[in-house]
């Protein structure tokens, strides 16, 4: 069980941060043997779990406390002394708390990847066995960079991802706003005068005023109903079979279905590379990937290679069974066991499918830009017909009247 923990040290220092352990108690033992002093311990909770992730320690903070700690071993510094001049530069922040308790937990015996599973929150499975892999082999530091770039590569992707989308979302606001206020205040306005002039209002506005109508009456219902969909569609995504179709129905969008799919094996082709060349064995390395791969189609398909290549099937075969993945995957997979050297086919692999998300994330904005235009002068249209086609009628009706 995990438990999220609040503890000052002799300075008085406030750390935060995750711990896993049996109970509480067990909580408050580990932390006043680090010479800790506990203020509070409570278990772990999925709004805790989110609240950890994105506000205790920045995935940024992250990345650089690991390439400044693996460029300091690289150096011929130790360990201990590594961490020590971390913590004394980061000061009391929860990454600074997580790491005053790894270097505690090394100092009575631990390895650094041991320390680091405790706190599995912030160090994921391909975190800590990456740190194994560089310490059995005896190239921690370098382990340690090449961590620190794969996740800088995923923070990149994200971020790329969230500046394509950032346009179009501000625009959808934009327009749900001038929405709102044509038709809380525009349109009740027209329609009191068109109503006060008896004038007959035409296809467009008609539509116009029946909307505004059935959202004024039944605003309410309209709210709830859209609340129990989002709910019980939230709640079906959560559950495998969900998650799964969903992840389906990705892969098949034009163009979004494509950088789904490059994105995850751009994530597989690094990731187990890594952990490949590191000396992990094919199967675990297989088994540590496929659940941090975001497309659960693409991770089902790697859990789904395990059994043949545990039998003795090459990679390229057993991957080439399973349709997701690109011709292009499988010959690269085939050269690399031809010539032995998988790790350095796997890289390959990254940077070709890494240009083709860069490309295809450019193209989704140009393709979303024009859409979102002509559809919000679709809209706009619309409405501006609704309200000008009746005063036209009216001043034709005034003309024909002052004649």
């Amino acid at each position: 069980m995990r438990f999220l923990y609040k503890a000052r040290d002799r300075k008085g220092a406030l750390y935060e941060g995750i711990y896993e352990a049996e109970d509480s108690n067990a909580v408050v033992k580990h932390l006043r043997g680090q010479d800790f002093l506990p203020i509070s311990v409570k278990p772990e909770a999925k709004r805790i779990e989110l609240f950890s992730k994105k506000k205790l320690v920045k995935p940024k903070d992250l990345i650089n406390i690991t390439r400044q700690l693996g460029s300091m071993l690289r150096a011929g510094i130790t360990l201990l002394n590594s961490l020590g001049m971390i913590i004394g530069e980061i000061g009391a922040t929860p990454l600074g708390g997580i790491l005053k308790i790894i270097r505690i937990d090394i100092e009575g015996g631990s390895s650094l990847s041991q320390a680091m599973g405790k706190h599995p929150i912030i160090f994921d499975p391909v975190a800590v066995n990456v740190v194994r892999a560089g310490e059995i082999g005896g190239n921690l530091g370098e382990a340690l960079e090449r961590l620190a770039d794969l996740k800088d590569f995923d923070e990149r992707n994200k971020n790329s991802i969230k500046s394509a989308t950032r346009y179009p979302k501000l625009v959808m606001a934009a327009l749900g706003l001038a929405l709102i206020v044509i038709f809380s205040f525009v349109i009740p306005r027209f329609m009191n005068l068109f109503g006060q002039l008896g004038t007959e209002m035409p296809l467009p506005t008609r539509i116009i005023i029946g909307i505004q109508q059935g959202l004024a009456n039944l605003w309410y219902y309209l709210l709830g109903l859209i609340a129990v969909i989002v709910f019980f569609v939230k709640r079906y995504l959560k559950t495998p079979k969900g998650a799964y179709n969903y992840g389906k129905l990705l892969l098949r969008i034009p163009v979004l279905g494509n950088l789904a799919l490059q994105i995850s094996i751009v994530r597989f082709a690094r990731f187990f590379g890594t952990l490949y060349q590191f000396g992990i064995p094919v199967i675990e390395a297989l088994g540590i990937v496929a659940p941090i791969i975001a497309n659960p189609v693409v991770s089902k398909a790697i859990r789904d290679v395990q059994q043949p290549i545990s039998e003795g099937e090459k990679m390229s075969i057993a991957f080439a069974k399973q349709e997701i993945f690109t011709p292009f995957v499988i010959q690269l997979l085939a050269i690399g066991e031809a010539t032995g050297d998988i790790p350095s086919v796997l890289n390959r692999m990254a940077v070709f499918y890494e240009d083709e998300v860069e490309r295809n994330i450019k193209r989704l904005t140009a393709l979303i830009e024009p859409v979102l235009i002509v559809g919000m002068g679709v809209v706009i249209l619309f409405i501006a017909l609704s309200v000008y086609l009746p005063m036209w009628s009216i001043f034709k009706a005034l003309g024909r009247g002052g004649k």
